[in-house]
């Protein structure tokens, strides 16, 4: 078995900012938090950009065109530097 494991967290969210706060504290709040946390933005029309970045450093937020969750969550994959990678869904 052996080895220290790192966790990447991928929160594909379109149009809920209403949500996304009680999500990210949630992960974060976790007895073992991921040592990523990375939100996707696929294209959102309300404040889930705001709520992402008043995360600061304790996340990556990135921003897409409207394309969908599957290729939301390709562009999260792009970003993972993690040995495992949970996706987060709701």
């Amino acid at each position: 078995m052996g080895g220290v494991r790192s966790i990447a967290v991928l929160v594909a969210t379109f149009n809920r900012a209403a949500y996304l706060r009680e999500c990210i504290d949630s992960l974060l709040a976790q007895t073992r938090p991921g040592d990523q946390i990375i939100v996707i933005d696929d294209g959102s029309a309300d404040d889930t950009e705001i709520v992402a970045r008043s995360y600061g450093e304790q996340l990556l937020y990135l921003r897409q065109v409207n394309s969908g969750k599957s290729i939301a969550l390709n562009l999260g994959m792009e970003h993972v530097t993690s040995s495992h990678v949970c996706f987060f869904r709701r």
